[in-house]
C-alpha cells in the first residue's frame, strides 16, 4: 500500500484543528468563567465541519484515521488522567449524568463507523455528521438559553429545541452536500434539497425521540437514522 503524504496531511491539519479548537474554547472559557458546557459545546458545533475534507481523500483509511487517532487520544485521557486539560474540557458529570457526560467519545465514535461503512456514499456521511454537528449542537447550546420553551410532555427538550436542530442541521446538510457536488460528485440543486431536507427532518424527530436511557446516545441515533434515511430516499 503506497502512502500518500498529501493526504496523510491532510488528517494531520484534522488533528491540528480539533486540538486547537479544544484548547482555544477551553482557555476562552476559563478566561471568562463561562460555563463548564461551554467548550463541549465549541466542540460540537465547530469540530464535525472536519469531515468536510472527505472528498479530498481517495482511500476510506486515511480519514478513518482521523476519528481513530482522536478516539484513542480521548480515551485514554478520560481512562487514565481524570484530571488531563482534554478530560476536564469535555467531560464534567456535574452538568451531565455518567453516560452523557461521555458524548464526545460517542461523537468520534459515529464519525469513524460512518465513514467504514458508508465509504461508497461519502456524500452521505459528510451530511449525516454536519446535522449532528450544526443540528444537534445548535439544539442542545442555544434552545436552553431561552426562556418559556415548550417542552415536551415525555422529556425536558423543546419544540423550540427541535426547530434549532431542523433548521441547521437542513443547512449544515446542505453545505456538505454542497461541497461534495462540487468536489466528489455532481448532483442536481433540487436533489441536494430534498436529501438536506429529509436527513434534517429524520433525525430531530429520531433526537426528539431520543429520551429516557437512551438520552445520552443521540450522538450515534441522529448521525445514523440522518444516513439511513438519506441512503433510502
Amino acid at each position: 500500500m503506497e502512502i500518500d503524504l498529501g493526504e496523510v496531511g491532510i488528517v494531520l491539519a484534522v488533528y491540528v484543528y480539533v486540538l486547537a479548537l479544544i484548547v482555544a474554547a477551553e482557555l476562552a472559557r476559563r478566561r471568562f468563567s463561562l460555563r463548564s458546557t461551554f467548550t463541549r459545546h465549541i466542540i460540537h458545533l465547530f469540530a464535525g465541519a472536519s469531515i468536510l475534507v472527505l472528498p479530498l481523500c481517495s482511500e476510506w483509511y486515511y480519514p478513518l484515521m482521523i476519528p481513530l487517532g482522536l478516539g484513542v487520544v480521548v480515551g485514554l485521557a478520560l481512562t487514565f488522567a481524570k484530571s488531563s486539560f482534554i478530560t476536564t474540557s469535555m467531560v464534567d458529570q456535574k452538568e451531565y449524568g455518567v453516560a452523557h457526560a461521555y458524548g464526545p467519545l460517542y461523537y468520534i465514535i459515529s464519525i469513524g463507523v460512518l465513514v467504514l461503512v458508508g465509504w461508497s456514499r461519502q456524500d452521505l456521511v459528510m451530511a449525516s455528521i454536519m446535522i449532528m454537528a450544526w443540528g444537534d449542537g445548535a439544539a442542545s447550546t442555544f434552545a436552553p438559553l431561552m426562556k418559556n420553551r415548550h417542552k415536551y410532555s415525555f422529556s425536558q427538550k423543546s419544540i423550540e429545541g427541535s426547530l434549532l436542530m431542523l433548521v441547521a442541521g437542513f443547512l449544515g446538510a446542505t453545505l456538505a452536500l454542497l461541497i461534495s457536488s462540487a468536489l466528489w460528485v455532481s448532483v442536481p440543486l433540487g436533489r441536494i434539497l430534498t436529501l438536506a431536507a429529509a436527513g434534517s427532518l429524520v433525525s430531530t424527530v429520531v433526537e426528539m425521540l431520543t429520551v429516557g436511557p437512551l438520552q445520552p446516545f443521540d450522538n450515534f441515533t441522529v448521525p445514523f437514522a440522518a444516513f439511513i434515511a438519506m441512503y433510502l430516499l
